[in-house]
């Protein structure tokens, strides 16, 4: 006698559509995506309990076309219904695909939502919207901090041609001499170098000054201990002062290196640093026997521009740079945040 199989197969297909649909609604719980249906015929619409997390409604509570839009920023409703018209046109595509935000009534942040559904049509009627909502929050702020990103890099390279250009034409020597130029205006750029790396291995944010004082006599002498003396707390300088503040301690490191008392044996630059009443200041003391013809402000040179006149606008602070018969005392007060 042949079994009868039909009830056995009719099992088997349910049980593999109840799979298929467990299955599906898994994806769709984990993917945090919420699925909605409108009837425009009877004007009627559903959305799941995923939807109603999005906006901040409890699970047992029915979800209602009023509570969805209530919860749309207002700035984004007439997108919205806008998009909606336009899935619903026989005319159209058919198709619904914007992003907008939702102000979830529970309090939560506000919440970028990407809606995406397809209608069908029945000859030239719209029978029903079948779509998706899903949090796109994390993707849209990310893309805002890679615009916020490319434009501080726009400008971190305009400003940073421009002291180039400025470095160049101001780095010119009184007699002309193209071997001094070339070597001095080397020196500048890779100090400007350097400092870009400091920045970049920071993360873009507030450097010490220590870190910049360190980098510079690396640049010039191999046992820093014994050539200068830093005392005083720490001066976390905000990002955009820190090329700055580096070009100016450059050329104070070069000029004692080179023509000041790094040049005797024995000999050593004296540095203190203090911070009151988020007011900073760095004080470089260069102690030196003068002749009487050399006192007062320095000048003559790119270094005594940047030190005396340029270094202390940028950073809308003082600058005190002077030589007496004790040495040279330079001597920069700006104003900064503890927290920075």
């Amino acid at each position: 006698m042949t079994e009868d199989l039909t009830p056995l197969i009719k099992t088997s297909s349910q049980r593999i559509s109840d799979n298929q649909e467990h299955r599906l609604s898994a994806a769709l719980e984990a993917s945090k995506i919420g699925v909605f249906e409108f009837e425009p015929i009877s004007n009627t619409a559903y959305w799941d309990r995923r939807v109603g997390r999005l906006w901040g409604i409890p699970d047992d509570e029915e979800i209602v076309y009023e509570t969805v839009i209530s919860r749309i920023h207002p700035h984004d409703v007439a997108k919205h219904n806008r998009a909606t018209e336009k899935a619903l046109d026989p005319e159209g595509s058919g198709i619904m695909d914007l992003e907008y935000r939702v102000l979830p009534r529970n309090g939560d942040p506000m919440r970028w939502i990407r809606a995406v559904a397809t209608c069908s049509f029945d000859g030239k009627s719209p029978v029903r919207l079948l779509g998706t909502v899903s949090d796109v929050t994390e993707m849209r702020e990310l893309e805002e901090r890679n615009k916020l990103l490319i434009n501080e890099l726009q400008h971190r390279v305009k400003n940073t041609l421009a002291t180039v250009l400025s470095v160049i034409k101001l780095s010119k020597t009184r007699d002309l001499d193209i071997n001094e130029y070339i070597a001095s205006l080397e020196d500048r750029l890779l100090s400007m170098s350097n400092t870009h790396n400091v920045l970049s291995r920071n993360d873009w944010k507030s450097v010490d000054i220590k870190s910049i004082v360190e980098k510079e006599f690396d640049a010039f002498v191999d046992s820093k201990e014994e050539v200068y003396v830093l005392d005083g707390p720490s001066l976390f300088i905000p990002p955009r002062f820190v090329q700055i503040i580096s070009m100016a301690i450059h050329e104070l490191v070069t000029n004692a290196s080179k023509h000041g008392a790094l040049t005797v044996p024995g000999r050593q630059v004296i540095m203190e640093t203090s911070l009151h009443e988020h007011i900073a200041r760095f004080k470089w003391i260069e102690k030196s026997n003068l002749d009487q013809h050399l006192h007062g402000q320095p000048n003559g040179g790119f270094g005594s521009f940047l030190l005396s006149r340029v270094v202390g606008a940028e950073v809308n602070g003082t600058v005190l740079y002077e030589m007496t018969s004790e040495g040279l005392f330079f001597t920069l007060e700006f104003p900064i945040k503890e927290a920075e």
